[in-house]
């Protein structure tokens, strides 16, 4: 069977009845914390699927996922800033989080934590609302929260509409290998960003080196 009989019917009747909200709507809910009784990619790709065929407009499939991954992802963050925080403060040290441990890794988050959201919400096996949890409970800033996460959908979106453009095009059984490919993907992507890390420390490293010799 092919990949418009297997979707889920929620999945079609809510993006066919309410467009690209549904999209806006589904991904804002599930970024929040709040569980879908479907995986919300399957969304992208349903929506995808039909762009190719002429009924609906990638641009806007782009735009309204990653805004509303961004802002169910901000909604969390600033709830586990507000609330996180004096909850790890008073009871942190029943799991040996004293407040100077936690002081350093707030300041660890302040520095790297960008870096840290974007190779979360792209790396398979990392929970994605972990990634918003950390980054408001350790205050990381609002403008390099929103930067990262924004990044990190992006190519997220990305992969998926080119999901639904394959299915489209005949290629079921990329559906039916779905979570091979998204392994392999992410395995790569991920590869990239930990060639990119160490790049980035041996620079850092140099630098540090040039400083001190300057000295």
């Amino acid at each position: 069977m092919g990949f418009m009989e297997n979707i889920p019917d929620s999945v079609s009747h809510y993006f066919l009845t309410y467009g690209y909200m549904a999209i806006f709507l589904l991904f804002f809910i599930s970024e929040a914390g709040i569980p879908m009784p479907f995986p919300n990619y399957l969304m992208v790709i349903f929506a995808s699927y039909l762009a190719f065929a002429g009924r609906a407009n990638i641009p806007l499939i782009l735009l309204c996922t990653v805004v509303g991954m961004v802002g169910g992802a901000y909604l969390l963050y600033l709830a586990s800033r507000k609330g996180g925080y004096p909850l790890l403060m008073k009871y942190g040290r029943f799991i040996k989080l004293y407040p100077e441990r936690v002081a350093r890794v707030e300041q660890w988050f302040q520095r790297r934590g960008a870096l840290a959201i974007f190779v979360g919400r792209l790396c398979p096996g990392i929970r994605i609302h972990q990634t918003a949890i950390a980054a408001g409970v350790f205050r990381m800033r609002h403008h390099s929260f929103l930067l990262a996460t924004t990044l990190a959908a992006i190519p997220w979106t990305g992969f998926y509409i080119g999901v639904g453009g394959l299915i489209y095009k005949g290629q079921e059984q990329f559906y039916e290998h779905l979570g091979q490919y998204e392994l392999i993907a992410g395995i790569v992507m991920g590869s990239a960003i930990v060639l990119a890390i160490i790049g980035w420390w041996l620079w850092r490293r140099r630098q540090a080196a040039r400083s001190q010799a300057s000295q």
